[in-house]
């Protein structure tokens, strides 16, 4: 979708302050965890690890962070998990709004696995195209990936390891 007049407002993000060591994680795993997957001469050296920390929670945290550095008013938010967030048929982006306050406003999830964020950002530019009153949205993104459905150390693909956060 090419946009004009478009612009990113304002950042906000939200990493886990628990860093678990690669190396040490290969040490203390099974050999099979990582049998293939990664060599010595692989560069990572720590992920970020929420532990029990809900990603919609990191995804307000970064929203809150975001909306403070815009001094602006959003209109809709569009919420980018890469799977689901709670328990089945519930709104993380609702959670999210009511979290922050702004229960008043449309929240939509875009679930698309790994492709979330990218939808997620092409959503609001046609909403605010066809919003003509509308000046601002908000995105946000969030990942735990300890979560059942996911395998920190394999989900991603070989040599690749998925770190927890938001923005």
């Amino acid at each position: 979708m090419k946009t004009k007049d478009l612009y990113i407002k304002a950042l906000g993000t939200y990493l886990p302050e628990n860093m678990t060591d690669i190396k040490e994680a290969r040490k203390n795993r099974p050999a099979t965890d990582f049998e293939d997957d990664f060599s010595d001469d692989d560069e990572y050296v720590s992920v970020s690890v929420a532990g029990d920390t809900p990603a919609v929670d990191m995804a307000v945290h970064a929203a809150r962070d975001a909306l403070k550095a815009a001094e602006e008013p959003v209109q809709i938010l569009f919420h980018a998990p890469m799977v689901q967030q709670g328990p089945e048929g519930w709104s993380a982006a609702g959670y999210i709004l009511r979290d922050l306050g702004l229960s008043d406003l449309a929240g939509f999830n875009i679930v698309q696995g790994a492709n979330s964020v990218l939808a997620a950002l092409e959503n609001p530019a046609g909403w605010l195209a066809m919003s003509p009153d509308s000046r601002n949205a908000l995105v946000t993104s969030a990942l735990n990936a300890g979560s059942a459905e996911l395998d920190r150390w394999r989900s991603a693909g070989l040599s690749v390891v998925l770190g927890d956060g938001a923005a």
